[in-house]
């Protein structure tokens, strides 16, 4: 006696293990197991009518996801408490088209007890330059250390400094500005070495939200 989970999107018949169909990818939790005896004497047994396939809506963009996602395909929004409806069904309107904003590129220190977010254009970092209340005690970091550029939702950093440089990612800048990227660490007037960090110098981590 053959055992399936026949797919309510698409028909297919999959194995009862199976929690997601082979063809559409649908989810097959809430299917029941069917049974077909094997008797050439019965009479076929027919395929249920596709139900309505079921989706999950994102609240922050309104993008049709499927019902197994757990993040928005569109603007990556944590969609897992979002129950599935059906896709003609209440609330399964089509998605509005929105202008998703960039997210904000933001500096947060190794010790949490700062976060800041970058401007757009260019900014100096240093003990006389922005940052100046938090960086004034870290006598590594001079008074015009780093030049940050954010343009076109890129960022980059440039050294300003001869001497207690700017480091990305644990090596030292050369001449030319450098891409940053979200989760780069930057050392302002100092490096780690084996893993210890600068009293006098400043760390930060590159951020987005």
């Amino acid at each position: 006696m053959a055992k399936f989970r026949i797919c309510p999107h698409c028909g297919h018949r999959n194995s009862p293990n199976k929690i997601q169909c082979e063809i559409c990818e649908e989810d097959l939790i809430s299917v029941r197991v069917t049974e077909e005896t094997a008797e050439k004497s019965a009479p076929p047994v027919p395929a249920p009518e596709p139900e309505a396939r079921r989706i999950r809506i994102c609240e922050n963009c309104g993008m049709h996801n499927r019902p197994n996602e757990r993040k928005c395909s569109q603007c990556g929004e944590d969609i897992s408490d979002i129950l599935p409806v059906a896709e003609n069904g209440p609330g399964s309107q089509e998605p509005t088209p929105v202008m998703l904003l960039p997210r904000r590129y933001m500096l947060s220190s190794f010790q949490g007890d700062l976060l800041y977010e970058i401007p757009e254009g260019e900014t100096v970092l240093g003990r006389e330059a922005a940052l100046s209340d938090y960086l004034r005690e870290r006598l590594y970091v001079g008074r015009r250390q780093a030049r940050l550029c954010l343009e076109d939702d890129r960022l980059s950093i440039g050294n300003l400094r001869a001497t207690n440089e700017t480091f990305v990612n644990n090596r030292r800048l050369g001449d030319q500005m450098t891409e940053l990227h979200e989760g780069d660490e930057i050392g302002l007037g100092g490096n780690s070495v084996s893993g210890k960090r600068q009293d006098l110098a400043a760390y930060f981590r590159v951020v987005r939200k």
